[in-house]
């Protein structure tokens, strides 16, 4: 080795890294095509200062010190090797060894274990439904009978085959990889009634299930029924595999619902009566009945939702089960006008009619647990990157709620007296009767995400 490259007790730059006993030098480490200023100063691999041995397949560059001899003067090999072309060294790397290493690919993306690209991959999502649901019957009092405890001539139909109405729901991814989100929207159903008419007469043997002896008689039940909810939650994706042509997920839903489904069955008669009961001889009697129920849910809500995307195909399936309680209420009103001969009872108007009479009209409310479960399936076709469109079936189901034809129904079984007459006989009294509700029916849906 020529005189002048190393000094005494000064192991020299260009002996092999095993030779050293102490690391001259630290690693100077750049990677590809990243400027010297931000390269990384790597620490010795063992404790006793060894150089760690280099990466296979990336290629090293020793930079020495520029050599001079002891006496400080520059010799001809000084100037032959000056004049050899040599690869610039990196800044601030005099004297430090140096691999470069190749740029460092981008980092993939990773969702619980998947380094595919999300199947949703948006930040804004939204769905718009038009609902055509059915509702389950709710029980009719019988209005007329033929004799005493004759056959039931007035049970109508009035029952709401179907009802309609929208639902909308609008989301949100919170952070940069889509896995943790907030929505929230509703459902409302447009009100849906159906009206009855019964018309009886020319026979002394068409009875009120509370006395006998009406000549004819005209009555007209309606029924009413309106429901709609609301609901936010936060969605988490458990896990998501495939590309945004092919995959499917999976994620937990979890937040607060409310439920309202409201109900009113009315009963309006004009009674013709005979030469008996003689307080009543050729009387008309117009009644009017009213009974409105009322149940509002408050709840947490827990579920889960699955989906699967094949090309330009998707379906989607959810299960959301919602626990709290069920405000109660209930509304009885009633009112009777009586047209007489003047003996021996004349006319009157008075507060209570046949069902609702002062003895149980007025309004109640009290909370009872219930729990109401809905599932459901999607599935469409994805007209364009950000417009989907598709096809479902929802079924939910709301239970201990209150209905007025139970309400009704209990009273009727007592045949109450005829208060506005003075009857002897205790009226009949209001009683909760729970029972359940439940609606399903297929959708229509138009979904966009941005």
């Amino acid at each position: 080795m020529p005189a002048g490259y190393s000094m005494p007790g000064m192991p020299s730059p260009f002996a092999p890294p095993q030779a050293f006993s102490e690391p001259p030098f630290p690693y100077y480490v750049a990677p590809g095509g990243v400027p010297a200023s931000r390269a990384k100063m790597l620490p010795p691999s063992n404790s006793r200062g060894a150089l760690a041995p280099e990466p296979a397949g990336r290629a090293s560059t020793l930079v020495p010190d520029e050599p001079r001899p002891l006496g400080g003067k520059a010799t001809a090999a000084d100037a032959s090797r000056a004049s050899t072309p040599q690869k610039p060294p990196l800044a601030e790397s005099k004297g430090k060894r140096v691999i470069e290493m190749p740029a460092e690919p981008p980092e993939p993306y990773m969702v619980h274990g998947f380094n595919e690209p999300p199947v949703r991959n948006y930040c804004v999502y939204g769905w718009g439904d038009y609902l055509y649901w059915w509702v389950r019957e709710q029980t009719i009092p019988s209005v007329l009978t033929t004799g005493t405890g004759g056959q039931l001539l007035g049970r109508p139909d009035i029952d709401l085959d179907n009802v309609t109405g929208v639902r909308i729901m609008v989301g949100t991814w919170i952070n940069s990889r889509n896995t943790l989100g907030i929505e929230g929207g509703g459902f409302y159903m447009f009100e849906r009634s159906a009206t009855a008419t019964l018309n009886f007469g020319g026979s002394a043997a068409i009875n009120r299930p509370f006395f006998e002896t009406i000549v004819s008689e005209n009555s007209e039940i309606a029924n009413r029924l309106q429901l709609w909810g609301a609901e936010l939650n936060l969605r988490r994706q458990c896990c998501c595999t495939g590309t945004g042509c092919v995959g499917g997920y999976f994620d937990m839903l979890g937040g607060f619902r409310f439920l309202d489904l409201g109900e009113q069955l009315t009963v309006s008669n004009q009674t013709v009566f005979g030469t008996a009961p003689v307080l009543l001889s050729d009387a008309t009697v117009t009644t009017f009945d009213s009974f409105t129920t009322h149940n509002k849910f408050y709840g947490g809500q827990l579920g889960a939702e699955t989906g699967w995307v094949w090309n330009n195909v998707w379906l989607n399936a959810y299960g959301k089960v919602a626990v709290g309680i069920n405000r109660q209420n209930v509304l009885i009103e009633g009112r009777t006008d009586v047209i007489a001969p003047t003996a021996p009872l004349g006319s009157l108007t008075a507060q209570g009619g046949f069902l609702a009479q002062p003895s149980n009209s007025g309004r109640f409310s009290r909370d009872e647990f219930a729990v109401v479960p809905e599932v459901g399936v999607n599935v469409g076709y994805k007209v364009c990157e950000n417009f989907r469109l598709g096809i479902g079936y929802t079924f939910v189901y709301f239970d201990n709620v209150l209905r007025p034809g139970e309400q009704m129904e209990g009273v009727a079984a007592t045949r109450p007296p005829l208060f506005f007459l003075g009857q002897a006989g205790a009226g009949p009294t209001f009683t909760f009767r729970e029972t359940d509700f439940w609606a399903h029916g297929v959708n229509v849906r138009v979904e966009v995400s941005y």
